[in-house]
C-alpha cells in the first residue's frame, strides 16, 4: 500500500475459512486510517449486481453513515470489500456476479485514478482454487495469500502480521 503507482491500487487478500481475512483488514483499515479515509464494505449486504458506485454510495447514506456518497470526495480513499467468495458460492451466476463486479471495481480505479493516486482497493475472499484462479484472471492481479499470526507484545498488545505467501493450485 506504500506504492504511489495508480495502475497498481488493487489488492486481493485471500485465504482459508476462518484464517482472519476480515479481521486482518478491519486492523489494517484502523492503522492506515490516520492517512487514509478507509470505507469497510461487507459485500453481503450489497447488490452486486447494480452499478458498485452507486450501491456503496446508496449503502452509507442509507445507514446515516454519510449524507452523500463518500466516493470521489476524498484525496486518498481506500475501499475494503469483504467477502467476494459469498458471491462466489452462488454457481455460475455468482462467478458471473464476481466478474462484473471486479469488472466495475477496474473501472471505479480507473476513472478515479487517472491523474493521480486516489482511490485504493482491498477485496478479500475465501481462498478456493476454481475461484481464485477465475477472479485472478479477471483482475489481472495475483492473490496476497496470507498467514496472519498474531503476536504478543510485552506491554500486552496484539500485533497483527499477515505474511505473504504465493501458493499455486
Amino acid at each position: 500500500m506504500n506504492k504511489k503507482d495508480k495502475d497498481d491500487a488493487i489488492r486481493i487478500i485471500g485465504g482459508g475459512p476462518g484464517s482472519g481475512k476480515s479481521s486482518f483488514a478491519k486492523m489494517f483499515a484502523a492503522s492506515i486510517s490516520f492517512t487514509h479515509d478507509v470505507l469497510f464494505i461487507p459485500l453481503y449486504k450489497l447488490d452486486i449486481n447494480r452499478d458498485v458506485e452507486d450501491v456503496v454510495g446508496k449503502y452509507f447514506v442509507s445507514n446515516r453513515i454519510f449524507r452523500e456518497s463518500p466516493i470521489g470526495k476524498s484525496e486518498q480513499l481506500l475501499l475494503i470489500f469483504d467477502g467476494l467468495d459469498e458471491i462466489t458460492q452462488q454457481g455460475k451466476a455468482g462467478l458471473d456476479a464476481a466478474s462484473d463486479f471486479i469488472t466495475q471495481i477496474k473501472q471505479l480505479v480507473l476513472n478515479y485514478n487517472q491523474a493521480k493516486l486516489r482511490i485504493r482497493v482491498i477485496i478479500t475472499v475465501t481462498y478456493q482454487c476454481k475461484r481464485s484462479k477465475h477472479i485472478s484472471r479477471k483482475t489481472g492481479k495475483s492473490f496476497v495469500f496470507c498467514l496472519i499470526m498474531f503476536l504478543k507484545h510485552p506491554f500486552g498488545i496484539a500485533v497483527v502480521r499477515c505474511i505473504q505467501t504465493q501458493t499455486t493450485c
